[in-house]
């Protein structure tokens, strides 16, 4: 699980990182899952090396995760 999430840390990061670093606003990042997400803490990884690659204070990091419950909760989809 451990590698999985490596795994998924590094293509985000190399996708953020061919992004164009010279734009003036902020990046807007939502985190959103079910129990997986829920463990991830991502002040301590994520959000480090996002601010390595486009800069402190240039980034907003929003975490949604709610264990035993579907993804599409909370949307027109997931209110049958």
């Amino acid at each position: 699980m451990k590698i999985k999430s490596i795994l998924h840390l590094t293509l985000i990061i190399l996708i953020f990182s061919s992004c164009n670093t010279g734009y003036k606003g902020k990046h807007l990042l939502i985190l959103s899952g079910q129990s997986n997400m829920k463990r991830l803490h991502p002040e301590e990884s994520f959000t480090p090396e996002i601010e390595r690659v486009l800069g402190k204070g240039n980034i907003i990091v929003v975490k949604s995760a709610l264990g035993g419950s579907l993804l599409d909760v909370g949307t027109k989809i997931g209110n049958h």
